[in-house]
This record gives C-alpha cells, sequence and structure tokens, in this order.
C-alpha cells in the first residue's frame, strides 16, 4: 500500500515520504518523466556536517563579562581555542571589518560569528551538550536568554555617581537577585530534574553558571545569595565538574562592587 501511494503522490511528496522512511539515508528516486529529484538535505535527517578542524580563535578582552559565556561552553567540552585579546586590544581599529560591529567575535574556519546567543549556542553545539531534541534546546535557550538578562542588569551599576552606583549595587544585591534565583529555584523544583537540561547539565546550566561568576567576580557577596537556594546551588555545583570548567580562570573584573575599586 505504501508504495502504491508513493508512487502515485507527486514529487514534492515522495521527497516527505522518502524522508520519513526506515532507510538509513536519503535515495535518489525517479519520477513518472525518468528524471531523479536529490532529497535536499534541509529536510531529511542526514548526517551532521563536521565543524571546521581549525582551533577556534576568540576574539576578545582578557575581562569577566561578555565572553566568559562562550569560553566556559569551550571550557566545560574540553575544546581548545585560542584568546586573541592582542587583536581586541587594538579595538575599534577593526571594528568596520566585524559582522556587525561588536565583540566578542569567535571565528571558526571561514566563519567569523557573532552576536552572544548564536555565539554561544555555536559554542555548546561545538562542545557536544547542546540538545538536539527541540523541546530540551528551547527551554535551555529560554535560560540562557533569561541569564542574558541578568547579565544585562549588571550594566546598571556603571551609571551614575558614586551614590547612584551604591545604590545600584545595594538594589542588585537585596531585591533582583535574590528574585531571579527564587524564578530559577522554582523552575527546578517544578521540572522535576537537578538541572536546567535535565538530569545532566547542558547549555543553560553552563550558562547561569557564567553570569553567576560574574556577579561573584564583582565580590557582591552572590554566594550568600546562592546558599539559600540549594537546587539552582546544585547545578552549579554540576556544572563545575563539566570538562575542564574548574581550569577556568576569569579575567580582569569589569564589575566590581567595591567604591575603591578601579572597576567600581
Amino acid at each position: 500500500i505504501s508504495a502504491l501511494i508513493f508512487s502515485h503522490a507527486p514529487l514534492g511528496c515522495r521527497t516527505f515520504l522518502s524522508c520519513c522512511s526506515t532507510k538509513p539515508s536519503c535515495a535518489v528516486l525517479p519520477d513518472n518523466h525518468q528524471t531523479t529529484t536529490t532529497i535536499p538535505t534541509n529536510i531529511c535527517n542526514t548526517a551532521a556536517m563536521p565543524f571546521p578542524s581549525d582551533k577556534p580563535r576568540l576574539i576578545y578582552w582578557q575581562v569577566c563579562g561578555r565572553g566568559d559565556f562562550c569560553q566556559l561552553c569551550l571550557y566545560a567540552g574540553n575544546v581548545e581555542y585560542d584568546l586573541d585579546s592582542d587583536k581586541a586590544n587594538t579595538w575599534p581599529s577593526f571594528k568596520d571589518e566585524t559582522p556587525f560591529g561588536w565583540l566578542p567575535v569567535l571565528v571558526h574556519g571561514d566563519m567569523e560569528l557573532t552576536q552572544g546567543g548564536a555565539l554561544n549556542r555555536y559554542c555548546a553545539k561545538l562542545a557536544g551538550f547542546y540538545p538536539e531534541d527541540p523541546v530540551q534546546a528551547a527551554k535551555n535557550d529560554m535560560i540562557h536568554d533569561q541569564c542574558q538578562d541578568l547579565f544585562a542588569k549588571i550594566f546598571t551599576t556603571k551609571k551614575g555617581d558614586k551614590d547612584e552606583k551604591i545604590a545600584a549595587w545595594k538594589s542588585l544585591k537585596e531585591e533582583y537577585l535574590p528574585a531571579q534565583f527564587a524564578l530559577f529555584e522554582r523552575y527546578l523544583e517544578k521540572s522535576g530534574k537537578p538541572y536546567f537540561g535535565g538530569d545532566s547539565p547542558s547549555f543553560g546550566d553552563v550558562s547561569f553558571f557564567a553570569v553567576y561568576g560574574i556577579y561573584e567576580h564583582a565580590e557582591l557577596g552572590t554566594e550568600e545569595i546562592l546558599d539559600k537556594y540549594p537546587k539552582l546551588k546544585a547545578t552549579t555545583e554540576g556544572v563545575k565538574e563539566m570538562g575542564k570548567v574548574k581550569e577556568f580562570v576569569r579575567g580582569h573584573p569589569y564589575f566590581h562592587s567595591n567604591p575603591e575599586h578601579a572597576s567600581f
């Protein structure tokens, strides 16, 4: 019956039907006019193309901040890369050469990639722990994007005079971060899983570890806040066991809560 349906199906439907078959690979199938059609690779579930063989190169400064997300993904997956801070230190001399005039830029083979979401996801895929399941991938993306909101909030401490900055840091510690950590904790409780990625740490977990570390590096006392959320704290401990995460050294603090620090 299936053969009969296939033989009378329009050519486009044949493509779909053949992709849904149990054959291990896509076939080249003749139509009624003796021509052939190759199944498009964006429809068939063919073997994934390999990543470039070159070592990735991240153009960014040696600072604790935006670059921590992608670097921790690479550390978690034992992926070797070069941090090109020498190039970054010549900024903005090459700004017009970058895709959208921003850093960081990841160079891998012929590809130049920027924008945090795309860059971080690519590094997670390169590291081998980005979910293949679309539902799990979407959930991890959601956690990552929420972590990006947490990171964006820290820039409020760079505005205003000294008193306004002190007030901003105080608000983060006493109001914003506890409220956000409580939301993450509730999410973990409802999921019934130990990690945002399910039974093992994944992209979302590494993302939270990254942004938590940025606040921790600013000496805000974030550890005291995290202690109140045991499930969330457990995810950070789990991420530490991934790959070479324990060897990751955060760069110079771009953000710091101490008014006497140069980065305040």
